[in-house]
């Protein structure tokens, strides 16, 4: 239910085609729908705090049914895992509280290079881009880490090549003069990850009974 939840909350984005105004999805990041003075701005705010809430909330989950069973490296990377999901999670609360300032094709007095940009705008980004990273290298950990489960493993492999493609053309694409496709990179690199949350939760969700039934089996050999 936690994976489902940071899922459905992450997914706001889908309203916009709700909002009044013709804004090209394209040429747009999500961030500008949070941005304070645009229309239901607090909701998309509220939504990916919410998200990040419920996120953290199961990476405490993740860490109490991480794989005892298995190797040191792959239980100092499930940890490794873990702690960078739950640096996005934390990424995703602070750049939904530390919004920017303006979204650009809503208001031609934004800034137009980085340079003139204001220290709010600037830690916007950087948390969100260092968030971004972070859980791209969870999603491939994790499918290292859970090899074993064949397809466990191989759904977040698929999670990472989406994650990671969508989020290199989203990079490449802003780099263009005239940018009118990597809001729409960003958007596919959204819906992979907050996929992705549900996978997390039905991996601790997979694991849980392992580790009960475990511990019940080390209780039965032990009595006389």
């Amino acid at each position: 239910m936690l994976g489902i939840s940071a899922c459905a909350l992450n997914l706001s984005f889908v309203l916009e085609s709700l909002l009044p105004g013709p804004v090209p999805v394209g040429a747009t990041v999500v961030s500008d729908l949070s941005v304070p003075g645009r229309p239901w701005s607090w909701l998309f705010r509220a939504a990916d705090i919410g998200s990040g809430a419920c996120l953290m909330a199961l990476c405490v989950v993740l860490l109490a049914h991480r794989p005892r069973a298995a190797a040191r490296a792959d239980r100092a990377a499930w940890l490794a895992a873990t702690l960078a999901t739950a640096v996005f999670a934390v990424s995703t609360v602070v750049a939904a509280s530390v919004t920017e300032t303006c979204a650009p094709l809503a208001d031609p007095s934004c800034p137009a290079t980085m340079a003139e940009a204001s220290t709010t705008d600037l830690v916007h980004d950087a948390v969100s881009s260092v968030g971004s990273t972070a859980g791209v290298l969870a999603v491939l950990t994790f499918g290292v880490v859970l090899r074993r489960t064949r397809w466990l493993a191989a759904l977040h492999g698929a999670a990472f090549a989406a994650a990671a493609s969508s989020g290199l053309l989203f990079v490449a694409w802003q780099a263009q003069p005239q940018d009118d496709l990597s809001g729409w990179a960003q958007r596919v690199q959204i819906v992979a990850l907050s996929a992705w949350f549900v996978l997390l939760g039905l991996t601790a969700d997979r694991l849980a009974p392992r580790a009960s039934s475990s511990a019940a089996d080390r209780r039965e050999k032990m009595r006389p």
